[in-house]
């Protein structure tokens, strides 16, 4: 399960983290970029692979419990009525 409690909890931390990321690579733009060697470039297209993969599995976490939820929210629904269905009779009967 995805602990949602501690991602809202650090949800402001993480904000400003990912403005600082944003700024440095916003003002980096103007500089010369270094060249890699293809070991180099190797090395970080494994990097940026893995956290994609990671990224995935977490989007898929998410989408599982987004489903769970929707299913409990469809029996809810139904119980819900059910027992609008039952007041209702009781009440003319």
């Amino acid at each position: 399960m995805i602990p949602w409690f501690q991602l809202i909890s650090t949800g402001a931390s993480l904000a400003e983290i990912a403005k600082d990321v944003y700024l440095k690579q916003r003002d980096r733009g103007g500089k010369e970029k270094e060249i890699l060697s293809t070991d180099e470039l190797v090395a970080k297209i494994k990097i940026m692979e893995e956290n994609e993969l990671k990224q995935a599995a977490l989007i898929s976490g998410m989408a599982n419990q987004i489903q769970k939820l929707t299913r409990r929210m469809a029996v809810y629904f139904i119980i819900s009525l059910l027992a609008m269905l039952i007041a209702i009779i009781s009440i003319f009967f």
